[in-house]
């Protein structure tokens, strides 16, 4: 009966219900409503001919297997064209290089013996400039024909004797190189009662010789000899540890280590474009290496597919190889929570390499995806002991980008993760297929003084991973910053550079107004001492490298992406605009594709 009456009312309250909509919904006329579609912002359409923003990106090393195999292919190249070279100098007779001669002087010559020959002076190897020659086509056969090589249309040649031609050898007058002679005796700490020669006793001021190389007076005695740190004169550096180049004030000074140069383009109507170069000269062998913190990042939720995760795993197994012994490192793994195989970091030692390729072998697909739960806590801690200690924490992050729990907004992800930063942790994401959010990723390495990388084909991702880390484990300046005098510093990009490994070059982006005469840069960062260093370089713009007009177009690529970047991060919808707009300018003039 209970039952009976408890449908009954039941059914008569969802009548009375649908009557009273259904009244309602007689009253409302269609014309009253206001319908406002809503706009997709439009996907930008890739032209042919447009250069895409994300392939010149200043500081992404270049790690696709296809190029690896290209820079093999040419350097086997290069290597046939030198053998073939030396051969022809073997054929000729020529020395190519000098080398140094001796002569028993002193003790041990008779003392009638009459006196030596002047040496001959020490001279290069010279050699007739060349001169460019030209193949008619008409002449040769349908074989050399077919060879590779740039062909134009018959000129009239002229012969110039100017320095315009490159030459492998000094031009002059065919002939061979000759070293310097150099005399020697016995030694005296050999003789009964003559002491041996003291540090003390050498010439003050480069006495020595200027021929053998090494040293600002191209004197350079063996590493870390005890004493030599404290000769005057130009031997005031002959120590080969950097605490013997001072810098004004307290930096020390980073110019023996680096080469600079600049590239430049200038505009018919006046002022130009420069791209500045700093990379590791092989004196940087003398300083010491930045010791580091490596956390490994791996994203194993389900939204991974197991070949993707495959990849993360046997990249990772693989670049713990190439860790410095300086480092410390650990490993993360995380779904919808994070997990470490050690409490902290840890010392690279074989035994902790081992268990962490054991943890990272062991890990399965399973469960969501919350990123920024994932990194927010490691990036949180380095606010700790690591900024004291001075130790950047390089963490590697691997993941397509999706959010499954905890979702953020792309900006909202970037902005929270660049307020938790202390300045010391640079992120690195590496990521592969097309469906990564690339957006979040590239942006947030950008904001995290770190870069993206991405490939499409999933089988080049542990060659990008693993190539990354053979190549970038000797860290030589960190927190580098660099400066620009004359008001070029507003238009200069990338704003913020990686840190400077041994076998990397850092690059940045410049325009400068007419009338301009010189670039002028000083660049800083921390040394593996733990010293502040820093370099002052200036250069005429008239004795700059000569560049390419595509340099203006690189230049305006790296300034739409940090646009880009200033937009994600921004809170203000006005500003957004400004800045959209003047994306939207760059990308017109220019001839660039902006995905974003």
């Amino acid at each position: 009966m209970k039952k009976y009456s408890y449908v009954t009312i039941s059914a008569i309250l969802s009548l009375l219900l649908h009557l009273l909509i259904l009244g309602v919904a007689d009253k409302i006329r269609l014309a009253d409503i206001t319908v406002f579609p809503v706009e997709e912002p439009p996907r930008p359409i890739r032209l042919a001919h447009q250069t895409d923003v994300r392939d010149v990106r200043a500081n992404v090393p270049q790690n696709t297997l296809r190029q690896q195999q290209q820079a093999a292919e040419a350097l086997k190249q290069a290597d046939q064209l030198s053998e073939k070279m030396k051969q022809v100098f073997r054929e000729a007779k020529l020395d190519f290089e000098a080398k140094p001669q001796v002569r028993l002087d002193g003790l041990g010559r008779p003392v009638l013996a009459p006196p030596l020959p002047a040496p001959e002076q020490a001279r290069p190897a010279t050699a007739p400039r060349p001169k460019i020659i030209e193949v008619d086509a008409a002449q040769l056969s349908p074989e050399r024909y077919a060879l590779e090589r740039r062909v134009s249309r018959k000129l009239e040649r002229t012969y110039i004797p100017e320095p315009h031609v490159p030459s492998l050898l000094t031009p002059g007058a065919l002939q061979g190189a000759v070293g310097a002679t150099y005399g020697v005796g016995m030694r005296m700490g050999g003789l009964p009662g003559a002491a041996g020669m003291r540090v003390g006793d050498l010439p003050p001021d480069g006495g020595l010789g200027g021929g053998l190389l090494g040293g600002r007076n191209e004197y350079t005695p063996a590493a870390g000899m005890p004493g030599f740190g404290n000769l005057g004169g130009d031997l005031a550096d002959v120590n080969l540890r950097p605490k013997a180049g001072q810098g004004e004030g307290d930096f020390r000074a980073l110019d023996p280590y680096v080469i600079v140069n600049v590239t430049v383009y200038e505009d018919r109507g006046g002022g130009g474009y420069f791209r500045a170069d700093i990379a590791a000269n092989p004196r940087s062998e003398e300083l010491w290496d930045v010791p580091k913190d490596i956390l490994f990042v791996i994203d194993h939720s389900t939204s991974i597919a197991s070949q993707k995760l495959a990849q993360f795993k046997e990249s990772t197994v693989e670049a713990l190889e190439y860790l410095n012994p300086k480092d410390r490192f650990n490993i993360v793994s995380f779904t919808t929570t994070a997990r470490t195989p050690f409490p902290d970091f840890v010392p690279c030692t074989r035994e902790n390499i081992a268990r962490g390729q054991d943890y990272v072998r062991g890990l399965s697909r399973g469960g969501m995806t919350d990123i920024f739960g994932g990194i927010s806590p490691f990036i949180r801690r380095s606010n700790g002991a690591g900024v004291q200690a001075g130790r950047p924490l390089n963490l590697f992050l691997m993941t397509d980008g999706v959010q499954t729990v905890n979702i953020f907004a792309d900006s909202d992800f970037i902005r929270g993760i660049k307020e938790l930063n202390p300045g010391n942790v640079s992120v690195y994401s590496f990521s592969a297929d097309r469906r990564a959010n690339r957006n979040l990723l590239e942006f947030l390495s950008y904001h995290n003084r770190g870069y993206s990388m991405h490939v499409d084909d999933l089988k080049d991702f542990r060659s990008m991973l693993v190539n990354y880390m053979s190549t970038h484990s000797q860290l030589i300046l960190s927190d580098v910053n660099y400066h620009l005098a004359g008001g070029m510093a507003d238009e200069a990009f990338p704003r913020m550079l990686p840190h400077l490994y041994r076998a990397q070059t850092l690059s940045f982006y410049g325009r400068f107004a007419p009338g301009t005469e010189l670039v002028n840069i000083r660049v800083s960062g921390r040394g593996g001492d733990g010293e502040p260093y820093e370099l002052v370089f200036w250069k005429r713009l008239e004795e700059c490298l000569r560049g390419e007009p595509d340099l203006a177009q690189q230049w305006a690529a790296q300034k739409v992406f940090h646009l880009v970047g200033q937009r994600v991060v921004s809170n203000s919808p006005e500003e957004k605009g400004k800045i959209a707009d003047e994306i939207r300018e760059l990308a017109r003039k220019f001839d660039l594709y902006v995905p974003y």
